[in-house]
């Protein structure tokens, strides 16, 4: 269900960066080509939250984002109100990075209700990533759901930080269990 799995570019993914409280500046997803194997700057503003983002085309990408700053990779999908899902992922280090991840009913992050989270123990729910597979199981409640993840750059550190993901699949479960 998710389309573009292998990142080969960001096709069928949006993208933002901000600072502090996700709200309704998530709404606003950036469509960026993204070649693979280059880095990608995903800006608001010469002065704004900055994040660079690198489709790897092998199932892998990897974000990266300036000392608290934070970026966000999401994709709308199309799901069956009352059907269970499966969403499932790795997040591994790739040096001082922190992320969460999200699922929402609909396409607007600030409003949509949260289905089903994967978050830390640090402020805000950011984790360490761990770099084994996690799986967020939900019911979808609208025709749209949101997946996405978040990666904050150099958490309590002066420094940035980067997070890759992969094997990331949606698989509609009803039925098969």
């Amino acid at each position: 269900m998710i389309i573009n799995p292998e990142f080969n570019g960001l096709g069928q993914w949006g993208e933002t960066a901000y600072i502090g409280a996700i709200g309704t500046q998530a709404d606003n997803l950036y469509n960026y080509s993204g070649a693979v194997g280059t880095w990608t700057t995903v800006s608001k503003g010469i002065l704004g939250p900055q994040m660079d983002i690198k489709p790897n085309g092998n199932g892998f990408v990897d974000m990266k984002s300036g000392v608290n700053h934070a970026g966000l990779l999401a994709q709308i999908v199309a799901t069956i109100p009352g059907h269970q899902y499966s969403f499932k992922y790795v997040a591994t280090d790739g040096g001082h990075g922190y992320y969460n991840a999200t699922v929402i009913s609909g396409s607007q992050i600030s409003t949509g209700q949260t289905l089903a989270a994967d978050r830390g123990t640090l402020t805000d729910g950011w984790k360490q990533p761990t770099g084994t597979l996690t799986t967020l199981n939900f019911t979808a409640t609208t025709t749209s759901t949101t997946v996405y993840f978040v990666e904050l750059g150099g958490y309590g550190v002066l420094t940035s930080g980067t997070v890759n993901f992969s094997n990331t699949s949606l698989v509609d479960v009803t039925g098969l269990n």
